[in-house]
């Protein structure tokens, strides 16, 4: 297996990749020389303004000063559905009526994920993260929300540290990021139980190091790739049939600090990295910042390529304003934003 190193200018202390706009780069591969494996495996502002500075791109919403979009994913009719942490609420968007709110929960809403059925089912803290001493270690909790925006808390998970990413497997069965207790969590929507599906010390943080553990991920011709924010690594891992683990967690890249990320249909990989770049990663593992107007993007957290109705060779991504490095003072921090940026290609 080749090992490549991704080097995004990573600063020491609070995790402040890309304090200088990023240099193109190379990521250091797995060992078998392909960086992608070789898997078969309020106030709001303008809802789709086009800013002028970059060709067809779009900030689709703006929040109230504040806000911290998190996560996004695209609902089955093709609308983007997103998280604001600090609001408590699911906004909902779409080009023909821009944005709604979808649910407000008594939680702070993180991860998202649709059953095939069009359930939505959303990890959460009952804490706000403005208010915890450590951001990644919260009282967790897990809500289901119906197409008609009812929310239902789920369950509650003494047991995790800080639930954060989410993703359907199979139906009716997610597997969860742990942000702090270096474990994946399964969750089963038929009988609401949420148990462990792998526990490895590549999932854990760094202790000192103010960054998430384990945090975005996605399943991708039947393996499951997993972000670990903190180690500046991206890992992957093979899924059973019954979706449980097949064979042992790998090192896919080294050295890339990576929040969530999205797979084009050409195997790019477009990562959002909760600092100040959305970055593309190609076959070879050559990365390069996708080109966006200067402060329009900062602390992207989540980005998820177009489905039906919508661009499709765009990405959307959701930022934070960078409010995350700005909690002890949240006016410092920017708007977060809903952005639209085409990447000529769609997605996976």
């Amino acid at each position: 297996m080749r090992t490549t190193t991704f080097v995004v200018g990573l600063c020491v202390g609070a995790m402040t990749v890309g304090c200088d706009a990023a240099d193109d780069g190379d990521a250091v591969a797995d060992s078998s020389g392909d960086s992608r494996g070789d898997a078969d495996g309020g106030d709001s502002s303008s809802s789709g303004s086009d800013t002028g500075a970059r060709d067809g791109e779009q900030l689709l919403h703006e929040g109230a000063r504040g806000s911290f979009f998190e996560d996004l994913a695209i609902a089955p009719d093709g609308a983007i559905v997103f998280t604001d942490l600090t609001g408590r609420t699911l906004l909902r968007y779409d080009d023909a009526d821009g944005v709604r709110t979808l649910a407000t929960l008594d939680d702070s809403p993180a991860g998202l994920a649709f059953d095939v059925d069009g359930t939505l089912y959303v990890t959460a803290m009952r804490e706000s993260i403005l208010e915890l001493d450590d951001p990644f270690v919260a009282s967790c909790t897990l809500w289901r929300v119906d197409g008609d925006g009812t929310a239902t808390r789920l369950l509650d998970a003494p047991e995790a540290g800080m639930l954060n990413g989410i993703e359907r497997v199979a139906p009716g069965v997610f597997l969860v990021t742990d942000s702090s207790a270096a474990t994946i969590w399964r969750f089963d929507a038929d009988d609401g139980v949420l148990t462990p599906w792998l526990h490895d010390d590549r999932l854990a943080p760094v202790p000192g190091f103010e960054a998430p553990g384990a945090n975005g991920l996605h399943v991708r011709d039947g393996v499951l790739w997993v972000a670990n924010s903190a180690q500046a690594q991206l890992l992957r891992i093979a899924i059973g049939d019954d979706a449980e683990p097949v064979g042992a967690l790998e090192v896919a890249m080294t050295s890339v600090v990576i929040d969530d990320f999205a797979f084009a249909a050409s195997g790019e990989i477009y990562a959002a990295t909760h600092l100040r770049d959305v970055i593309r990663i190609d076959a070879d593992g050559h990365w390069s910042a996708v080109p966006v107007t200067e402060g329009l993007l900062v602390g992207p957290t989540s980005l998820a390529f177009g489905g039906a109705g919508l661009d499709a060779s765009a990405i959307h991504v959701v930022s934070d304003g960078g409010l995350f490095f700005h909690r002890s003072d949240p006016e410092a921090a920017s708007p977060a934003r809903l952005v639209r940026i085409p990447v000529g290609e769609p997605g996976a």
